[in-house]
């Protein structure tokens, strides 16, 4: 095992383009000099079994010698063999992993010793695993001489279970070879992921069982409920194994199945789990239940206590919310994007563990392609999440962004154009037809000669062009050639006035301030930006200096990466005194979650009442991020002074349509 202070310095030396001391690397890593230059050996080792080189000079400091081949096999080798327990997502998923199979005699200290860190490290990790417990309605119990225990539900214990695998996932190698006769839904990665959870189990077996009952109801799952049920249908024959049956009455006793549903349920069960089978009853109801939901989901519903027209109206007022913000773009809202985002807060209301996606990659891309959209999505969640009272995962997240941009209009608004000229009818007509094809979506409206002026209203056009004299600045004066210079000229004023409409709300500058901007601040992790950033407002009197503790909570439970580099931690009313965004560029990128490297941080602080003033805070937020040139600018501002400025400028493009 690769110890975390090895880690750390390889990690560091593989971003670094420039010799860096012995003394900026304990600074970096959190170390002492000391234990850097006693561990530089071990470094030398693992960097030499990748082939590539540790070079160092005295008062110069150390640096790598590495192509891209031995940079990848040294990534590899620092994931295959890293100690992960400095991660708190690693010692959450294994310290649930103990409660959920043993529930017994584990004590804060025998974790600790597990997982090799102090006692205050394993009862912060229980403060936010119990938070985390608390979602599915699971109670953690600390026990007087025998240790930490959960208690709750036995259908909330599986959603639990599955949800924090499913959660884990992301830190898997993907390396084993899918086997080609399974089942065409099965994918390498589901495969991987099954295989390294659920090492004990058949996942041929599993397959199978699950085959013969959509043989036997006519049903076909789409690629995500096939995996999905069968990963509920190897923890029920796991937990039943053990003797955890589910006795209580649970919400999926709402659902509506059929006899069909119930038979096939049944046959499965009984079919792998022999003893007992008296007790089985509601194993069977649950696992028709999820027959119905997967399958049939619309008719499961119909008749349950969730009333269609309720969530019907939650997925319009979120949709109609976003596109007040979104002011560049329509969202065509029709009953197909609302009915699908109805289904979805049902289905995740019923079933906790659901992910209606389950692919990495396709997350990822959606960030990447997305970012302004998943960041005003992400950030208009959590109003959702109180009103629906569940919570959403970034799986979730991300499909709402899928599904909103699928619904976007993506025509683009014509420039309405005046020309003005003395030319005859033919000449009039070549022109304007030179125009359009030179510059794309515009669109000339009139032409008129000097005797029509004083009878037309210019401020009805976007831009008027005259090829005449004509002393007003309110026209654009192009030669009578119309040549390359002038199609340039036009051009340029056609860009102008279409960022100018697509961006129609004007940046407030109160939500910016100087003193709320920190420029090349050096961090370790995570955590150390959301620190900065609580502290920044707490001290400006924008939040309770108890805000850290919201961001944290809530970046454990959904990464607010968002894609290209950036971050929006956020937090809503609660220990927030005035809104407020405080502003955080890293001295260098750092891992803000198992996947995505962030420089770049935005934590919002947002106390606010009136939704047209949350509308109104949004769209400010997302003309910004949503302009890449000036989110790159920020990322390379030195101080300050010059991330206002860039913030300042974005203003001013806006506000000259309003003047």
């Amino acid at each position: 095992m690769i110890e975390a202070i090895s880690e750390k310095t390889i990690k560091l030396l593989l971003e670094s383009d420039k010799p860096i001391t012995s003394k900026n690397i304990a600074i970096e890593i959190g170390m002492s000099e000391s234990s850097v230059k006693h561990n530089m050996k071990e470094v030398r080792s693992i960097i030499a079994a990748s082939n590539a080189k540790l070079q160092s000079l005295p008062g110069k400091g150390f640096w790598l010698e590495v192509n891209e081949e031995q940079r990848k096999k040294l990534n590899d080798i620092i994931n295959e063999h890293s100690d992960k327990a400095y991660s708190f997502n690693y010692r959450r998923h294994y310290i649930l992993d103990i409660l959920f199979r043993k529930n017994a005699d584990y004590t804060i200290q025998i974790f600790a010793d597990d997982l090799g860190v102090g006692r205050n490290v394993i009862i912060k990790d229980l403060e936010a695993i119990e938070k985390w417990l608390g979602y599915f309605n699971i109670e953690m119990i600390r026990v007087r001489n025998k240790g930490v225990l959960i208690q709750g539900g036995e259908f909330d214990i599986r959603q639990a279970i599955i949800y924090n695998n499913t959660a884990y996932m992301n830190q898997m190698e993907m390396d084993l070879e899918r086997p080609d006769d399974l089942d065409f839904r099965i994918s390498r990665t589901f495969y991987n992921y099954f295989s390294k959870v659920y090492p004990k189990n058949d996942i041929y077996l599993i397959e199978d069982v699950l085959l013969n009952a959509e043989r036997e109801m006519d049903y076909h799952f789409e690629d995500i409920s096939f995996i999905q049920l069968m990963e509920y249908i190897v923890v029920t024959f796991q937990r039943i194994t053990q003797g955890r049956t589910i006795l209580e009455n649970n919400v999926l006793n709402k659902c509506r199945i059929s006899k069909r549903e119930y038979d096939a349920a049944k046959h499965l069960i009984t079919r792998c789990i022999t003893k007992n089978q008296e007790y089985l009853v509601l194993e069977y109801h649950c696992m028709a239940a999820q027959f119905s939901l997967y399958g049939r989901y619309e008719e499961a519903v119909e008749n349950s206590y969730l009333k269609n027209e309720v969530y019907r109206k939650y997925a319009f007022e979120f949709v109609e919310g976003l596109q007040k913000i979104i002011v560049n773009r329509t969202i065509l809202v029709n009953d197909n994007l609302i009915n699908d985002l109805a289904l979805l807060f049902k289905k995740k209301k019923m079933m906790k563990s659901y992910q209606v996606i389950n692919s990495n990659y396709l997350k990822h891309d959606i960030k990447k392609q997305l970012p302004s959209l998943y960041a005003i999505v992400l950030a208009n969640i959590p109003s959702l999440e109180i009103a629906l009272d569940m919570k959403f995962t970034e799986n979730d997240i991300t499909y709402f962004v899928m599904l909103i941009d699928n619904a976007m209009d993506d025509t683009i608004d014509e420039i309405s154009i005046l020309m003005i000229t003395s030319f005859d009818t033919n000449t009039i007509k070549y022109l304007n037809n030179k125009i359009r094809r030179t510059i794309p979506n515009i669109r000339i409206e009139k032409t008129i000669d000097l005797n029509e002026i004083e009878d037309e209203d210019f401020s009805n056009y976007d831009i008027v062009l005259t090829t005449v004299l004509l002393d007003r600045d309110d026209a654009l004066k192009i030669s009578r050639r119309v040549d390359t210079f002038d199609l340039d000229l036009i051009s340029k004023e056609v860009e102008k006035k279409r960022k100018i409409k697509q961006q129609i709300i004007q940046v407030e500058k109160s939500l910016f301030h100087e003193d709320l901007i920190c420029c090349n601040f050096r961090a370790k992790r995570r955590d150390d930006v959301l620190e900065k950033g609580a502290q920044m407002l707490h001290q400006q009197g924008y939040c309770t200096d108890n805000f850290y503790n919201i961001l944290l909570h809530n970046e454990n439970f959904v990464s607010t990466a968002i894609g290209n580099g950036v971050a929006i931690p956020h937090g809503y009313k609660k220990e927030i005194l005035r809104s407020g965004i405080a502003v955080i560029k890293l001295e260098r990128p750092i891992d803000w979650d198992e996947s995505e490297k962030v420089e770049l941080v935005f934590v919002l602080a947002i106390d606010l009442d009136n939704p047209q003033e949350i509308y109104k805070f949004f769209s400010n937020f997302y003309v910004l991020i949503d302009d890449k040139e000036r989110l790159e600018q920020i990322k390379l501002a030195e101080n300050s002074k010059e991330v206002m400025a860039v913030i300042e400028d974005v203003g001013k493009i806006i506000t000259t349509m309003e003047e």
